[in-house]
């Protein structure tokens, strides 16, 4: 499955909001939790902040998130929306 983020993106995104309107998780305390075990990667990089700094590569294209080894969704962003 894939998720547009709506609209322009900030400087920092709060990974269990993220998690959680994408539909990956079913509240934002189920994310923080699986984000404090280890079991969020992005772009196949463990992540165990509870913030993400997109990358201006993440620009145009679509990231993969993965929640523990089943489930998965890439995330995309407009382009020009992610600011410096």
């Amino acid at each position: 499955p894939a998720y547009h983020w709506p609209g322009d993106v900030p400087a920092v995104i709060s990974l269990p909001e993220l998690l959680f309107q994408a539909g990956m998780v079913g509240s934002k305390s189920e994310a923080r939790r699986l984000i404090s075990q280890g079991a969020v990667r992005i772009s196949g990089e463990r992540h165990s902040e509870f913030e993400w700094r997109p990358s201006q590569r993440a620009n145009g294209r679509g990231v993969l998130v993965q929640v523990g080894s089943r489930r998965a969704c890439e995330i995309f962003f407009e382009e020009t929306s992610i600011q410096p």
